[in-house]
């Protein structure tokens, strides 16, 4: 195809969330620890996404309103927002497949006790992830799993999103 008739894509634009945020700050800060960040994600860039997608540049009063939010599975709250202001939303997930299925098993892994672990061996087998029922190994599973505690706030985080 040559240069000219590429089609081109004008009028998509791309936008963040400001660098300046106070969850971008945290993740800077040395003390950073993600299960604050998760505790405080959802309260501190839900009013700043929200008022960044109604008003200002993006408005649906401006040139170039939003029209379509792409967001990560992990920012759930961002349905609301494109639900308020009338818009479609495309949600994506940055992990692999085997890793989001196991994601969406959390729960079967909690209620069959798998989760938390018993015990620190790391290949004991994982037996209630269907599909994996022969290969899977607590060494497989996110991090966040070794914890130990169910009411960690990863563990939280994955079965509000799995709702």
């Amino acid at each position: 195809m040559s240069p000219s008739s590429t089609p081109t894509m004008s009028s998509i634009v791309f936008s963040d969330t400001p660098t300046s945020s106070p969850v971008s700050l945290a993740i800077r800060n040395s003390d950073f620890r993600p299960s604050e960040m998760v505790d405080g994600m959802e309260a501190v860039t839900y009013p700043i996404f929200t008022e960044m997608v109604t008003s200002g540049n993006l408005s649906s009063k401006s040139e170039q309103p939003v029209t379509c939010i792409i967001a990560d599975g992990l920012f759930s709250f961002a349905g609301g927002v494109a639900q308020q202001i009338g818009i479609p939303l495309i949600y994506f997930e940055t992990i692999s497949p085997c890793g989001l299925w196991i994601h969406l098993c959390v729960p079967k892994l909690i209620e069959a006790g798998e989760l938390p672990f018993k015990g620190d061996d790391l290949d004991a087998r994982i037996t209630c992830v269907p599909g994996m029922e022969g290969f899977l190994r607590r060494r497989d599973l996110s991090s966040f799993c070794r914890s130990g505690d169910p009411t960690d706030p990863l563990i939280k985080l994955i079965l509000k999103e799995n709702q």
